[in-house]
């Protein structure tokens, strides 16, 4: 069987990863050579741990990163005309198209690239999508065969909405320990750092920007986010929407209000159900960093005196992002909220820190700062039971038990 991870890139990777193309002593200019510089700093780790499995199991496995324009103008160049110019879904589509796989693990959501896919791609018999918790209205559901989450809570989700939907949990990518450098508090910062978005509304971040805002007048936090880069410019724009939502709603049920209403700009924004929410807190945008990526955060997480780790709004019940093997995976003092399977996982207290709520939060991390030798037994502890269990040799087997019943 010939096995295709189509991934995607998270906001900020594409730059990071330029960085390092220019750094570069030997001048990466083929594909091959920047996707195996692109491999060695393990931006997408899921992609690669997977197909590796596949390859142990006697199947062709690849995975090509469909929103990379670095990636894929350097494939492009080498098998496409250059009388003309592609979109990113054009390159992507010609380079599944050569590679020619019987199965296509889809991890990002972009219907587009799905449609173009059944329609152009003929050796590709599945499809199956791979999704986190978020889980937003969209009308690629419904092209997948089947789909594959870490979250419970989104797999039953799924299966409510009528689709073939299967629970596997995250992993980690053993190889990336041999690569750290340093241990658990070798950076000796008196800091506990996350690293992570911070998105509010829609189910994502609402609860981790409270705890977030809580914890930085508490504790010497760093936060590594994403949300570090948006512009002014689109702060403005938000204030702005906020602005125009206030006044075409103030007055609406007036004579004035029905008049003021009409002038452009209300006009759209008095049909708003609900008021446009902050891309990111001001309080916490102060205290951001610049975000950390691949080896840079792998590296960042394994010399903090602890990382925490706050699910996405959408978990409410099962602990399942990719954080607690990350952390724990490399070394890391993992602090992490509780959740009723996270003994399922990892000891608590005993392999990992878990907390309930933002006062134990604080408390919690307080105690990892002021006592670094408990909290270096912690993490080696949770080091071994992660990769014990955790690794995706391990999880091979869970999905292999949900493709048999897909394929």
């Amino acid at each position: 069987m010939r096995v295709l991870y189509i991934g995607g890139s998270y906001k900020g990777v594409s730059d990071c990863f330029s960085e390092k193309i220019q750094s570069d002593k030997n001048n990466p200019e083929t594909y091959d050579d920047l996707f195996g510089l692109y491999e060695t700093q393990h931006y997408n780790y899921f992609e690669h741990g997977y197909c590796d499995e596949f390859i142990k199991l006697g199947n062709s496995a690849s995975y090509i990163i469909s929103d990379e324009p670095v990636l894929l103008n350097a494939w492009a160049r080498e098998h496409m005309s250059t009388q003309k110019e592609f979109s990113l879904n054009e390159m992507a589509l010609h380079q599944i198209i050569d590679y020619a796989p019987d199965l296509i693990m889809f991890c990002n959501v972009d219907a587009e690239l799905v449609r173009m896919i059944k329609e152009q791609c003929a050796s590709v018999k599945r499809i199956i999508g791979v999704v986190g918790s978020a889980v937003l209205d969209s009308p690629i559901w419904e092209m997948f065969d089947a789909i594959i989450s870490c979250a419970p809570e989104t797999v039953e989700k799924i299966k409510k909405d009528g689709f073939k939907a299967f629970h596997v949990n995250h992993a980690f990518y053993a190889p990336i320990a041999e690569n750290v450098d340093g241990i658990q508090g070798s950076a000796d910062d008196g800091n506990i750092v996350f690293s992570g978005h911070v998105i509010k509304g829609n189910e994502f971040h609402d609860m981790r920007a409270h705890i977030l805002e809580e914890l930085i007048d508490n504790v010497n936090l760093k936060i590594y986010s994403p949300e570090y880069i948006i512009g002014n410019g689109e702060i403005l724009k938000n204030t702005t929407m906020k602005v125009l939502y206030d006044i075409s709603h103030s007055f609406q049920k007036t004579v004035l209000g029905r008049q003021i209403n009409k002038l452009p700009g209300l006009n759209k924004a008095v049909k708003w159900k609900d008021r446009p929410e902050s891309p990111v807190s001001r309080k916490l945008r102060k205290t951001m960093c610049a975000p950390v990526f691949g080896m840079d955060m792998f590296n960042t997480i394994a010399g903090a005196s602890g990382t925490l780790n706050i699910h996405a709004d959408s978990s409410p019940v099962f602990a399942s992002n990719m954080r607690l093997f990350e952390t724990t995976g490399v070394g890391g003092c993992l602090i992490t909220d509780y959740k009723s399977n996270i003994a399922d996982l990892f000891e608590p207290d005993s392999e990992i820190i878990v907390y309930k709520d933002e006062k134990e939060c604080i408390e919690k991390c307080k105690w990892v700062l002021n006592h670094p030798e408990k909290a270096l037994e912690i993490a080696i502890a949770g080091q071994k039971r992660c990769l014990k269990e955790h690794t995706y040799s391990n999880r091979m087997e869970d999905l292999k038990k949900a493709l048999e019943l897909i394929i």
